[in-house]
């Protein structure tokens, strides 16, 4: 296996990139075969479009108050894994009120 960049250009090792394969496999996120590519599972692809749906709402939240849309996005990255359910509904009913971002 070979080094890639991430999007932030931190270098991933292939220890960690297996570690964390394992526990997505473990986890029952993805299933993955000998020389094949990594494949979700109805779990993951769940997981992942909740994490779409939240990255999507704080984003637009930031928008809303004026933040530029390249920095919101990249914000967004990091306060997406601590907003609860609370707060995240809170923002939904916000954007729901007022006007979302222009895309």
């Amino acid at each position: 296996m070979r080094t890639q960049r991430d999007e932030t250009e931190e270098t991933v090792f292939p220890d960690t990139h297996e570690e964390h394969l394992a526990a997505c496999r473990r986890d029952g996120y993805v299933t993955t075969r000998p020389y094949r590519s990594v494949f979700l599972t109805d779990h993951g692809r769940r997981l992942a479009a909740e994490s779409r749906h939240r990255h999507r709402v704080v984003t637009d939240v930031l928008v809303s108050l004026g933040v530029p849309e390249a920095i919101a996005r990249a914000d967004a990255e990091g306060i997406e894994h601590h907003v609860g359910p609370e707060t995240l509904a809170a923002f939904e009913r916000f954007l729901t009120r007022g006007k979302k971002p222009a895309r």
